[in-house]
């Protein structure tokens, strides 16, 4: 299993705000949140948002037996 996550700004609202992170059923995780310190400058501005998610997902290569 490899471990991947991001961050995604954008402008916009939530409009129905979910409270805390949300996990799907196969393990991805999200969460809409204010612009981190990561944000380049543009993001941290009024209406900014940011989309943050982290998954754990297999790691397969050619050939390699499960």
């Amino acid at each position: 299993m490899r471990s991947y996550g991001g961050e995604y700004y954008l402008w916009g609202s939530v409009v129905t705000e979910p409270i805390g992170e949300q996990t799907l059923p196969n393990g991805f995780r999200f969460a809409f949140t204010k612009p981190t310190p990561l944000a380049q400058e543009q993001f941290k501005s009024e209406g900014a948002l940011c989309f943050y998610f982290t998954a754990n997902l297999p790691w397969v290569l050619k050939g390699e037996r499960a």
